[in-house]
């Protein structure tokens, strides 16, 4: 069965509230690049990167999957008007169809059965959980992804120019990329190119 087509996205008006979800995204995505450029005070022995690779056995055996590569970065970010931590999260997938990288940077807030996390736009959730052995467990019911690179016509935020989902869209049954569980991985394999810090990892 052949993958699901990029979707390309159009122009969209802003309503208050689409406008208030684009404040709060670009508020994580600076607070993420500063959170990067403190690198050196984030101990390697905190796990913030995880990841999967799936290698070519087993996308063969699993021709809907359309995800050959996910990793995500955990954000720990402050609030001046509380103590306490808020979390997001920066997700890059390779797609087994496209050498370009995707990304989804959604924004997460605690809800009554734990932690869920939004894609402006509607881009869709994620639930991430801690398993007990220390891995990432994403329930993905679906994802917006964008490609990191800008194109010439890209006017950014909601009319980015290529865009796909996370799930494969095509599966019958609504399920084929609904979970993936991903493991520690050096804190270095998620700082990407484009929020390279001045300083690096211990």
């Amino acid at each position: 069965m052949a993958d699901a087509a990029p979707v390309t996205g159009g122009t969209v008006g802003l309503d208050a509230l689409q406008l208030r979800k684009r404040i709060i995204m670009r508020s994580i995505f600076i607070a993420a690049i500063m959170l990067l450029s403190a690198g050196a005070a984030m101990a390697e022995e905190t796990p913030i990167c995880f990841g999967k690779t799936f290698d070519t056995q087993h996308m063969q055996a699993h021709p809907l999957q359309t995800v050959r590569d996910i990793r995500a970065r955990m954000l720990i970010l402050r609030d001046d008007r509380s103590d306490e931590p808020s979390y997001g999260y920066d997700i890059r997938v390779l797609f087994r169809d496209d050498p370009r990288e995707f990304r989804s940077l959604p924004g997460c807030w605690e809800s009554s059965d734990g932690l869920t996390c939004q894609v402006d736009c509607d881009g869709g959730s994620v639930k991430p959980r801690m398993t007990g052995d220390g891995r990432l467990k994403l329930t993905i019911y679906h994802l917006r992804t964008e490609t990191t690179e800008r194109l010439p016509d890209d006017e950014g935020g909601c009319t980015g120019p290529v865009t796909r989902n996370i799930v494969n869209e095509t599966d019958p049954e609504g399920n084929a990329e609904s979970v993936f569980v991903l493991f520690p991985r050096d804190n270095r394999e998620c700082l990407w190119e484009d929020f390279e810090p001045k300083t690096e990892l211990p």
